[in-house]
């Protein structure tokens, strides 16, 4: 099944307003689902209402971040902790390397073009398809 006939439903966790709505519209145009939360509390409250085939996650926000958010998830709904995908613009931080590296989901770096947040999108979902 191609991304035009997929019905995967993804949550988008971004706190920027404008990076949100790019990544959503991005996403959208290939025929996913797209549901968005400004923080991680919000899309926590989410995944308890609804299921989602994939999140795409920022690392740092305010409250709750990409990492507690993680950590949430491994707690709560484990079967969500390998659909998860990060973008972040720290790279330079230890800690947010040693974060990625430990749980070891994809990533984007900010900033990064649409067509490879399309691109890892579409691999997250085949990789699980795979799985499955």
């Amino acid at each position: 099944m191609g991304p035009l006939q997929a019905r995967e439903r993804i949550l988008i966790v971004e706190d920027e307003p404008l990076v949100l709505n790019l990544m959503a519209e991005a996403i959208g145009m290939d025929g996913y689902l797209v549901v968005t939360a400004q923080n991680g509390q919000k899309a926590l409250g989410l995944i308890r209402k609804m299921h989602f085939d994939l999140v795409i996650c920022d690392v740092k926000m305010p409250g709750c971040d990409g990492e507690a958010f993680y950590d949430e998830i491994q707690r709560t709904c484990p079967q969500l902790k390998e659909r998860i995908a990060f973008v972040t613009g720290d790279v330079v931080s230890p800690r947010t390397q040693e974060f990625l590296e430990s749980c070891g989901a994809p990533y984007l770096l900010k900033p990064f073009r649409l067509n490879d947040l399309r691109r890892i999108v579409a691999e997250s979902l085949e990789r699980l398809r795979v799985i499955r």
